[in-house]
């Protein structure tokens, strides 16, 4: 039985969320253990349990790196700091699994892509949506025409952000984490694509809220032929939860996402709450757990990642980049 020797690098609040999934994989004992923890501050590091196993501490990349035989790390940092992390992994020959965005720029995520290339290793972009089974319901229905074609999609998410937020403020720097286009829509601009595939154009209009950053409210329109398709983004509301929803309109029938409930409608019957523990080909596990699970799964079979190759990211990033121009601009439609 192969066992993957798996490091993470931050153990901020996502990093955090990935050392629970890594503590499970521990447990497990079959495909992966994580045998290491980089993080810059000895206070996260000393949070780090010791229950499942020696789990070696280092508050240097570069000397983690030297001192440890890796085959895959998650890196759990500022996103300005993703390049800097993934080209040090792909020179030790490693495996990268690299929370979104994938970087802040295109060129820079064609030197990861390049450089995972150039290594003959993989660079997995954790889109988690891609691994969450609301939406790959929602892709299943668009795919198989189930209810007839799409009419019309509305995306929305929102979340109530506070300075400081993130390690020296990053997430509000906009140099740092790009803004609410690049850290909170981008998860429904990745969808979109996914789903619907890329879009003509974009309209969007855009405002900041809190010194410093950018892009923290939007609302557009994505362009498709014979689909009217809007979404919003916002994480400047005041003590309201975290929410992600959708709603998308098919010939034949309608399916909402709403504070995590998934329901279907349908011509002249209640609405349906869907079971997606009975629908085949949906994950319903923890879709963090999953990506992890999935490129570790590819490592150890020497396959390639087609479920989610870093180039969709890289196109993801992109087309905020023609929506951050749109809005820019007051609005002007911008060709993608």
């Amino acid at each position: 039985m192969i066992m993957l020797k798996a490091g993470l690098i931050g153990c901020g609040n996502m990093g955090g969320g990935h050392l629970g999934n890594y503590y499970r994989f521990n447990r497990e004992g079959s495909l992966l253990q994580l045998t290491c923890v980089c993080d810059i501050r000895r206070e996260r590091l000393d949070l780090v349990r010791q229950d499942t196993g020696e789990i070696r501490l280092y508050e240097d990349l570069d000397t983690m790196l030297a001192n440890e035989e890796l085959d895959m790390v998650t890196i759990a940092l500022p996103t300005y700091l993703h390049k800097w992390a993934a080209l040090k992994c792909f020179e030790h020959g490693i495996h990268v699994l690299c929370e979104k965005p994938m970087a802040l720029t295109v060129e820079d995520c064609d030197e990861m892509i390049a450089a995972a290339k150039a290594a003959g290793k993989q660079l997995l972009i954790g889109q988690v949506l891609r691994f969450e089974g609301n939406y790959q319901y929602l892709k299943k229905l668009v795919d198989e025409k189930t209810y007839g074609d799409v009419v019309s999609v509305r995306f929305t998410r929102s979340s109530s952000a506070s300075a400081p937020m993130g390690w020296n403020n990053w997430f509000l720097t906009k140099e740092l984490s790009g803004g609410g286009l690049y850290d909170l829509h981008i998860h429904d601009a990745d969808m979109l694509r996914c789903v619907l595939g890329n879009p003509r154009a974009v309209t969007a209009m855009t405002r900041s809220y809190f010194e410093g950053s950018k892009n923290d409210a939007f609302a557009g329109i994505y362009h498709y032929d014979n689909i009217v398709v809007c979404a919003e983004s916002d994480w400047s509301w005041k003590r309201f939860p975290f929410t992600a929803d959708f709603m998308v309109n098919f010939e034949r029938a309608s399916l909402e996402l709403h504070r995590g409930v998934l329901r279907l409608g349908l011509p002249g019957c209640d609405l349906q709450t869907v079971d997606l523990s009975v629908v085949d080909g949906i994950q319903t596990d923890n879709p963090y757990y999953s990506e992890t699970k999935y490129l570790a799964e590819c490592v150890r079979d020497g396959v390639e990642n087609t479920f989610n190759p870093a180039f969709e990211s890289r196109e993801t990033i992109r087309l905020l980049h023609a929506i951050e121009e749109s809005g820019d601009n007051g609005g002007k439609t911008i060709t993608f």
